[in-house]
């Protein structure tokens, strides 16, 4: 069973992880290298190990991280094929329900992509093979009560955590690290238990 309070105490467990994720997460291009950290926060949770990964072999995070950027343009796929079907059907027509139709298509998309991503990313990081972001195990354990009801928990939960990025400067440093290792946790845990 998730512990959603370790999960979320788990970002404050290590001062100096914590304080290197704020800096890698906000400069562009190494924050490749947190997204790949955020995995290994996945996948060491995926065995119940609840320490803060050492950040290590930065090589390997930042692949890691490039990794995930491909998955998610994969996904996302979809999503663009549903936008430029409707676009085209809508000059074809010319009706003013095709937009909105169109409309109510991609944030369906969006919406089941948005549920399957994170697993998709967890297989990813836990197996360390980029086809195990497209394996059935991942639509297996997405579309079952119990990964549904923690990815609307973790939403919930990181759209309240995203209030710390109004505190200037450090704040959206605060909320990346706390949001993504929640999160990934969260994932990762529930990976194990799916």
């Amino acid at each position: 069973m998730v512990d959603y309070m370790a999960a979320l105490k788990r970002p404050f467990s290590d001062l100096k992880a914590f304080i290197i994720g704020a800096i890698v997460g906000i400069i562009p291009i190494v924050n490749l290298a947190f997204t790949g950290y955020l995995l290994d926060c996945a996948a060491t949770a995926s065995r119940r190990d609840y320490r803060l990964p050492e950040w290590t072999n930065w090589g390997r995070l930042f692949v890691r991280g490039i990794m995930a950027f491909i998955i998610a343009i994969i996904y996302y796929i979809p999503v663009a094929i549903v936008v430029v079907f409707f676009a085209l059907l809508g000059m074809a027509v010319k009706s003013a329900v095709v937009p909105l139709i169109g409309l109510l298509f991609v944030l369906l998309v969006a919406l089941i992509i948005g549920l399957m991503l994170p697993m998709a990313l967890v297989s990813y990081a836990i197996h360390d093979d980029i086809k195990a972001a497209f394996s059935n195990e991942v639509v297996r354990r997405v579309f079952t009560g119990k990964y549904i009801v923690a990815w609307i928990i973790v939403a919930i939960v990181s759209s309240i955590l995203l209030l710390l990025a109004l505190i200037p400067f450090i704040g959206i440093m605060v909320a990346l690290v706390v949001i993504g290792v929640f999160g990934n946790t969260v994932y990762g845990t529930l990976y194990s238990e799916l």
